[in-house]
C-alpha cells in the first residue's frame, strides 16, 4: 500500500507526463498489479502508449521482440499480448515456427492483393544457372506455353528459382491453372520428380 506522499509524487509525475484526472486515477488503482509506474501505465492506459512523455516514467518497458532484440520503448502488444514497438508487432512466423518481424534483414513490408501491408520473408535470390543441367524452374500450364524458364545443377537450386518468382504474389488465393514448378529430366522429357519411380 503506498502512503499518502507517494501517491502524491506519482501523481505530480503523470501529471507532468500530460495525463489528465481520469488518466491519472487509473494508472493509480493499478500499480497494486505492476512492478512499475510506467508498467502500470502501459497497461492501464492501451490508447496512450504512443505518448513519448509516458515513455520517460520508470520502469516504462522496452520491446519484447525476440526476433531482432529491439531495445525501443513498447508502444503496443502483438498477438500474443506481448509488449512490443509498433515495427515489431508487424511479423511473420516461417515454416519452422520461428519469429520474424519487419525489422529483420531476411523480411520485407508488402501490400497483398487488397492493398493490406503484410510483413513476410522475403523471396530467395534467383541461383545460378546451369544451361546443361538435369533441373529446372519450369513454367507449367494446362496450355501451349508450358516451358523451361532456367536449367539448374542440382533440385535445391530448381526449388529456389521457383520460388525467387515469387507468383502468385503475396495474399493471392487465386487458384491459377498455371505456375512455376520444378521439373527434371529424364529419358529427353522434364517430369515432376514426384512422377519419378
Amino acid at each position: 500500500m503506498k502512503t499518502n506522499t507517494e501517491i502524491r509524487d506519482v501523481v505530480i509525475e503523470l501529471d507532468a507526463a500530460g495525463l489528465d484526472a481520469r488518466q491519472r486515477r487509473l494508472v493509480i488503482e493499478q500499480m497494486c498489479h505492476y512492478k512499475s509506474l510506467g508498467e502500470a501505465a502501459f497497461w492501464a492506459l492501451n490508447s496512450e502508449r504512443d505518448n513519448e512523455s509516458l515513455h520517460d516514467l520508470k520502469g516504462w518497458p522496452e520491446c519484447e521482440c525476440t526476433a531482432c532484440g529491439c531495445s525501443e520503448p513498447a508502444t503496443c502488444t502483438d498477438d500474443g499480448g506481448v509488449a512490443v514497438c509498433g515495427a515489431c508487432s508487424d511479423y511473420t512466423i516461417d515454416g519452422d515456427g520461428e519469429v520474424h518481424c519487419s525489422q529483420c534483414d531476411d523480411t520485407e513490408v508488402v501490400s497483398d492483393s487488397w492493398g493490406r501491408s503484410i510483413t513476410r520473408i522475403k523471396p530467395p535470390e534467383e541461383p545460378e544457372t546451369d544451361p546443361e543441367g538435369d533441373w529446372a524452374c519450369y513454367w507449367d500450364t494446362c496450355g501451349d506455353d508450358a516451358h523451361v524458364v532456367t536449367r539448374h545443377a542440382s533440385r535445391e537450386d530448381a526449388d529456389q528459382a521457383v520460388a525467387a518468382k515469387d507468383w502468385p504474389g503475396p495474399g493471392d488465393s487465386t487458384n491459377y491453372l498455371c505456375g512455376y514448378v520444378t521439373r527434371e529430366l529424364q529419358d529427353g522429357k522434364w517430369v515432376r520428380p514426384e512422377d519419378v519411380r
